[in-house]
């Protein structure tokens, strides 16, 4: 951007959101405060996989790799999650111990 072009460089533009619905507010809000007019139109739908269990084989053994990449926000937060329930299933296992239930 231009020094002389401010911060509302894009008045008049049109701009296509193409993010989910839920998670577009913030992209809308910061391009209407540039002075662009957002279209939402979302094309994308973040769902949770049919067969989770190749997530939960993933979580499960994250230790043993040096570095996981992730390509969005919303990938990162369902591993977290995977992660999260592996766990809390591990420590309810631990404190049924061997009771029969």
């Amino acid at each position: 951007m231009r020094s002389d072009e401010g911060s509302r460089s894009l008045v008049g533009k049109r701009v296509v959101v193409t993010r989910p619905a839920a998670q577009s507010g913030s992209l809308e809000r910061a391009l209407a405060r540039a002075g662009a007019v957002a279209i939402r139109l979302p094309v994308i739908r973040v769902a949770p996989p049919r067969d989770p269990r190749a997530l939960h084989r993933a979580a499960g053994c994250a230790a043993a790799y040096d570095w996981i990449a992730f390509t969005s926000a919303n990938s990162v937060d369902a591993f977290m999650r995977a992660r999260q329930e592996l766990m809390d299933r591990r420590r309810r296992k631990e404190e049924i111990g061997r009771a029969h239930v």
